[in-house]
């Protein structure tokens, strides 16, 4: 118990509480100390052992009592599924030091705490979801001056309506999770906000999460995220998708290339269970990601559902660069020409072994194809050049 006024845990520094019930929240309390500088809170789903459901009113009040007793937190992070009062927000902007906020999907923020948010001085790193169907107050431009990580989900309107109501002139690195489909707005016009809302030279990492049918057929990856090209410095390219396989052209990977020059990280990726492939499906090309590495001398991992390895790329200097520093190279297929001469694959694997020496060759967990095949090869040319 606190003693004339003096915590419990007077030094504690990192606290990590979970599966709190409501009737332990008075115990939290006494744990809490002005040393306190990281507290992560899980509540707790599930009934008490009196029967008795979570108390909102108790949750929103330990959320707003927080920042009081602990005003020298640095990192705060919160995982609650109870519908409870946005207006513990307003409480943080007594943390001055408070730099990283998370906040779980299943409490979004209206339009009242968002106003909130640009309160917190220190705030460098953000995690949360918006839900703006409430309309209990519109939004008003928002400056975010010193916010350089950005993890925000929702409607796709409504992040939209976010981002476009933003500043951010310090962001470097955004994420978003489309989780439900946009009314009638095009994508372009939620890329093309962050790109107006950010400092263009400071963005270096993107990434998206689409949670639904993005694609009504199979269009062209940068059909869509075309935009964000105007970014010159991008370091990481991320996208995962639910239900969409993506139609990637070798041009993308051009202009993605010549773009950003300092990629180092380029993945996209879909749900790890089977889905149809679609008959129009554009693949990108062996030749396209050697190319791609010349261009981006930098790149680290790579990653596409499928390669097209139908044709060799020619062997000569010219047109393939040699030891580039890739080293992550996750690709779900290789798809190779039908039916297949004995040579092909010993052709692709000998191009991938002098264009990329550095790969991890760890075979994923799926049934043997056509990109487990190659990559057993590749570990049996290693084995035979090693004295």
């Amino acid at each position: 118990m606190r003693c004339k006024g003096s915590p419990l845990m007077p030094r504690i520094r990192d606290l990590v509480v979970l599966d709190l019930l409501t009737s332990e929240t008075s115990a939290l309390v006494l744990q809490l100390s002005p040393s306190l500088r990281s507290l992560n809170i899980l509540f707790s789903l599930e009934a008490e052992k009196e029967d008795r459901p979570i108390a909102p009113n108790v949750a929103s009040s330990l959320l707003e009592t927080i920042p009081l007793i602990a005003p020298n937190l640095e990192k705060f992070y919160c995982d609650i599924d109870v519908d409870i009062s946005r207006g513990f927000i307003e409480s943080f902007a007594h943390c001055a030091r408070l730099n990283t906020l998370s906040m779980s999907a299943a409490l979004p923020l209206d339009g009242g705490a968002l106003r909130m948010l640009p309160s917190i001085p220190s705030l460098r790193d953000l995690t949360c979801s918006i839900d703006l169907s409430r309309k209990s107050e519109p939004l008003r431009p928002y400056t975010f001056q010193h916010l350089m990580r950005l993890q925000v989900a929702g409607p796709f309107d409504d992040l939209t309506a976010f981002i476009s109501a933003c500043e951010l002139p310090s962001l470097t690195c955004i994420t978003v999770r489309f989780q439900q489909p946009p009314s009638a707005q095009h994508p372009l016009n939620l890329l093309t906000a962050i790109c107006q809302r950010c400092n263009p030279a400071l963005l270096t990492s993107f990434s998206t999460h689409v949670l639904y049918q993005f694609f009504a057929n199979t269009p062209r990856l940068m059909e869509y995220f075309e935009p964000l090209l105007a970014l010159p410095n991008i370091k990481s390219f991320r996208l995962w998708f639910s239900h969409a396989i993506p139609s990637i052209h070798d041009d993308d990977l051009t202009r993605i290339g010549t773009s950003w020059p300092r990629l180092s990280y380029f993945s996209v990726s879909r749900l790890p269970m089977k889905l149809d492939v679609p008959p129009d499906l554009v693949r990108p090309t062996l030749s396209a990601l050697v190319d791609l590495a010349r261009r981006c001398p930098h790149l680290e991992s790579f990653g596409v559902p499928e390669l097209d390895a139908k044709v060799v790329p020619e062997e000569n200097a010219a047109a393939l660069p040699l030891g580039h520093a890739l080293r992550s190279l996750s690709v779900g297929d290789v798809v190779l020409p039908w039916p297949e001469p004995i040579t092909h694959l010993a052709g692709v694997a000998k191009v991938v072994d002098r264009v990329f020496p550095s790969i991890e060759l760890r075979e994923p967990r799926m049934s043997v194809n056509g990109w487990v095949r190659l990559l057993r090869l590749l570990k049996t040319m290693r084995v035979s050049r090693e004295p």
